[in-house]
């Protein structure tokens, strides 16, 4: 086995682990001795993954080590039942999907473990769902492990055998088990992976005797989850891309009656694409706003910029706010001419120091958003504009946006014998080419607009803000000296967790937390009962540190009433009265 800049390989008779650098030079070291038991274990396999060599052996222990020199072992820690057969011997041991999976030589339960020293047990299939297999090798690659056996001459399916079987097991997690079967029959020795002719993926399983070998093919299932926001999907996450698809025969299909948008897919294929990692130290120390991993091979990254935040490096100036951007490649429909390029202005940016060759790294807040299907991939160029025509436009009446122009227009019949026309602002102004119109406006309504920034609505004095250009989107917090809503006199000034009302104040709100624990501290409601810690009820105090029922002026207390005590208070209450009376010294 190779890891760690090392090749291990472990002895079935005794205890000793060879290790070498190159596969030419070797060197001995030993796991250590069951100081219970004076025989020698039988080292079974050996496996590296998750930065640790694994083996497992035939006395039921593991043994875990970093370096492939120095060996911790775990006596006990593979388990075993004498009454099925399922103990102490191992066909081997594979790690994928974040664990170590290893498998019995002659029985139907499995253990995986995510360290390699606490193991759990799992049930691998048999070819006739009760006699146990005889396996012979696991092995793991392209998400999936693989494990090829024969029958053992036992009695599979009433049925007598002589070894020679074309059944084997897969399993994505180690855990769950299908049995599948091969074209031929022989005796299964060994399944390892790579490629075929130098272009296909597959398993390759030969047999124990002859000439005879099969190939496997497939792989893992791709796994997918929708996020969901307000009832309507957002995005689909590929967890896992899956595995061993036949390019020549492959096919995305999405069926969905209630799709209102248009769903962008790509089909590509590639070897070793990264799906989700698992990462065995994130490290630290990092700029999370700049650090970057490169990744060699055929993989793919596919995190397409969305919403208006965008990172740029390589630049030798940082451009102020109301710069444009142009992405290379990237065109704009809505343009007369189709080979404009699609303009994103800047509004606020904020600088992320250097990049690896001494350049500026800045991220800038965009408008318009980017969407997922402008397909904005890492590395792409842009070219930024800092000079553009502009014009500024101040207090303009625009009037009935939409009804006309003015050699045409049908105002002011538009509006006559009780006649509604909806007027358009947002053809105030039109921008091309990335010219900018800076204004404010009133309409026919005496509507105010500041661009398209800010409105107020004479009629009802609602006020709306572009969550776009103030980025309001994940507001976390939001200051403001006072408000007032709606017809009410009181001004809103601050909200408080202050749990004990301390301000005493008509502008203060306080949270439900504070509402909670102020009254936690005073009142509990324990079923049909209200509990509380001390109850002062005019100059009668019930409660507190001691229970007792006492007067806070020091007076006696009156009941002028009649009062009905059940037979145990009364039990107690003559209890208290005869040892009152009771003679001193009268036992």
């Amino acid at each position: 086995m190779y890891g760690n800049g090392k090749f291990v390989a472990v002895a079935e008779f005794d205890q000793d682990v060879a290790y070498s650098t190159d596969g030419i030079t070797w060197s001995l070291t030993s796991i250590p001795d069951n100081p219970g038991d004076s025989t020698e274990d039988q080292w079974q396999g050996v496996a590296f993954g998750a930065n640790k060599f694994v083996a497992v052996s035939g006395s039921g222990a593991s043994a875990v080590s970093t370096d492939g020199i120095t060996w911790t072992r775990h006596d006990g820690s593979l388990g075993g039942d004498s009454t099925t057969g399922d103990i102490y011997d191992y066909a081997g041991v594979a790690f994928g999907n974040n664990r170590f999976v290893t498998i019995p030589k002659n029985g139907t339960t499995a253990s995986y473990s995510f360290d390699g020293e606490t193991w759990y047990a799992s049930t691998i299939n048999s070819e006739d769902g009760s006699t146990a297999f005889n396996w012979q090798d696991i092995t793991y690659a392209q998400g999936v492990f693989v494990a090829v056996g024969d029958t053992g001459s036992r009695v599979i399916g009433a049925d007598a055998t002589s070894g020679p079987t074309n059944y084997y097991a897969t399993s994505e997690d180690g855990i769950l088990w299908t049995g599948r079967t091969f074209s031929d029959t022989t005796n299964w020795k060994a399944v390892a992976h790579g490629k075929i002719n130098r272009t296909d993926n597959a398993w390759v399983a030969v047999a124990s005797t002859g000439v005879k070998y099969n190939y496997i093919t497939g792989g893992c299932t791709a796994k997918l989850r929708a996020d969901i926001d307000g009832g309507k999907f957002t995005q689909v996450k590929i967890w896992d891309p899956g595995s061993g698809y036949n390019p020549s025969n492959f096919d995305i299909t999405i069926v969905d009656n209630n799709f209102t948008l248009a769903l962008y897919t790509e089909d590509r294929f590639g070897d070793g694409v990264l799906a989700q990692p698992s990462f065995i130290n994130r490290g630290f120390g990092f700029r999370t706003s700049s650090t970057t991993v490169a990744i060699s091979g055929d993989g793919f990254a596919d995190i397409y910029p969305e919403a208006n935040s965008v990172s740029i490096d390589g630049l030798t100036v940082v451009p102020g706010p109301g710069a444009q951007l142009l992405f290379e490649g990237l065109l704009d429909p809505d343009t007369v001419d189709p080979d404009d390029e699609r303009i994103f202005t800047v509004q606020a940016i904020t600088s992320q120091g250097q990049d690896d060759d001494g350049n500026l790294r800045a991220t800038f807040r965009i408008t318009p958003s980017f969407e997922i299907a402008y397909n904005i991939s890492h590395n792409q160029n842009v070219s930024i504009r800092s000079n553009y025509s502009q014009c500024r436009i101040t207090g303009h009446d625009f009037l009935d946006i939409g009804t006309g122009n003015f050699e045409a227009t049908n105002y002011p019949d538009l509006y006559a014998e009780g006649n509604f026309f909806t007027a358009a602002p947002e053809n105030e102004v039109r921008e091309e080419d990335g010219g900018r119109v800076f204004y404010t406006s009133t309409d026919q309504d005496g509507n105010f607009r500041a661009g398209e920034l800010f409105a107020v609505d004479q009629a009802t004095g609602i006020v709306t803000i572009s969550a776009e250009f103030f980025d309001l989107d994940g507001l976390s917090e939001l200051s403001l000296g006072g408000v007032r809503l709606g017809g009410s006199g009181t001004v809103i000034r601050e909200f408080s967790t202050d749990p004990t009302f301390a301000q005493d104040s008509n502008n203060v709100v306080p949270t439900q937390r504070a509402i909670a624990t102020f009254l936690q501290n005073r009142l509990s409601e324990g079923g049909s009962e209200l509990e509380t810690n001390q109850l002062i009820a005019g100059l009668i105090s019930i409660g507190g540190s001691d229970n007792e029922i006492g007067i806070v002026a020091g007076n006696s207390i009156q009941i002028p009433g009649k009062v009905d005590l059940n037979e145990s208070v009364r039990g107690q209450l003559l209890a208290v009265n005869y040892m009152l009376r009771k003679p001193s010294g009268v036992v």
